[in-house]
């Protein structure tokens, strides 16, 4: 495995957070840098640097019915792409970001035990 296939990214929490995911699309710059700054033009400065994060959407695989999420990366620490099947960890995953409701967790291949 890579050094870019393991690394941390902040996510909107789930329920299922065991849940394997898969990457259906990425967020435009300009969509991710709002919403990491609060959306609606807001900037409550959580997040340093948020035009280094790529914004994805991600759909959860072991769901029942359709569940869809938003998950944010610094593509140098984390190789990820549309299409990918990525789980992640629960082992150390802790809030990134309160005022934004944003969990950091390392990610995985799908296949990997932690």
């Amino acid at each position: 495995m890579s050094p870019k296939s393991r690394g941390r990214c902040s996510c909107k929490p789930t329920t299922s957070s065991r849940a394997r995911f898969t990457v259906t699309g990425s967020l435009p710059n300009s969509l991710t840098i709002d919403l990491l700054q609060g959306g609606q033009g807001r900037d409550i400065n959580v997040v340093q640097n948020p035009g280094d994060y790529q914004g994805w959407v991600i759909r959860y695989t072991e769901t029942p019915t359709a569940l869809y999420a938003l998950m944010f990366n610094r593509p140098r620490e984390v190789d990820v792409s549309e299409g990918n099947t990525r789980r992640f960890a629960t082992e150390g995953a802790n809030y990134f970001a309160d005022q934004l409701n944003l969990v950091e967790a390392r990610i995985a291949p799908a296949g990997e035990n932690n």
